[in-house]
């Protein structure tokens, strides 16, 4: 794998300066043998949300009108196996400026929706945020600026959304019980990120660093998590070669129903 190193403005530097830079800054100390960076400190979480954060709020982010949102409604067959459906209440975790959740609702109904992100008080700001007036795609939202790790409810949710979040995220054991606590029983569970063999999250982690992705994360840890929802959609998506130099992994996109028996 060649080396492939990001700062956190957005500078890219491959081979040997890559390398180079490796030596001096890397996530090799929070690396877990087979399983990857599942939890970084609150310095390094800090850092990859200030990088976030400038890359739409600042400069060209401020233009985007979305973040590969209509892609993942592709990818998830523009949501088939839950179309029609009728939730209480949505949550969609990690919402970004633009939402993966009004895509949803544009096939499923929610009488109430909560957006969670740690920066949603900047991004309401944003000229093209898709709840800048309070509402999503018709419905009153909720906005909560919190990490998932730190968001606490009583409310259960029959709709919980998180599509391409968990390495913007500090601590994967807790985002994972916290979705699990959040989800109600028989309610519905539409995920996607990446799957990092476990084969070669070492190599992975060794040669790569981006300063707006703390966590790294092996398919198997993934795979285990989602294994305690009843599969209603999976597909198997493979990654650009040239977006990671030369390296080849797929990203998952899952629809589960949790048990209804599932505290």
């Amino acid at each position: 794998m060649k080396p492939f190193y990001v700062d956190e403005n957005d500078n890219t530097y491959l081979g040997e300066e890559a390398e180079k830079r490796l030596e001096g800054r890397n996530d090799l100390r929070f690396f877990r043998k087979r399983e990857g960076v599942l939890e970084v400190d609150e310095t390094r979480w800090k850092q990859a949300q200030q990088y976030e954060r400038r890359t739409w709020m600042e400069a060209q982010g401020l233009a985007a009108r979305e973040d590969r949102n209509t892609e993942h409604e592709i990818h998830f067959d523009h949501y088939a196996a839950i179309a029609g459906s009728q939730f209480d209440s949505a949550l969609e975790i990690g919402c970004g400026p633009f939402t993966n959740l009004a895509h949803v609702l544009g096939h499923v109904t929610a009488k109430r929706v909560t957006l969670l992100d740690p920066l949603i008080n900047d991004y309401v700001k944003h000229p093209n945020c898709s709840y800048r007036d309070g509402t999503l795609a018709g419905t009153p939202a909720t906005l909560v600026p919190q990490p998932i790790e730190g968001f606490q409810t009583t409310e259960r949710f029959d709709l919980v959304v998180m599509i391409n979040v968990l390495e913007h995220c500090y601590s994967l054991p807790r985002v994972f019980e916290r979705i699990d606590s959040l989800v109600a029983p028989n309610g519905i569970l539409v995920f996607h990120d990446k799957l990092i063999p476990a084969s070669s999250i070492d190599e992975f982690v060794h040669n790569i660093f981006d300063a707006g992705h703390p966590i790294r994360v092996a398919d198997e840890v993934i795979l285990r998590f989602l294994a305690g929802y009843q599969e209603l959609y999976s597909k198997h998506v493979e990654i650009p070669l040239e977006d990671y130099m030369a390296y080849t992994f797929d990203s998952l996109y899952f629809i589960g129903r949790k048990s209804p028996r599932a505290s």
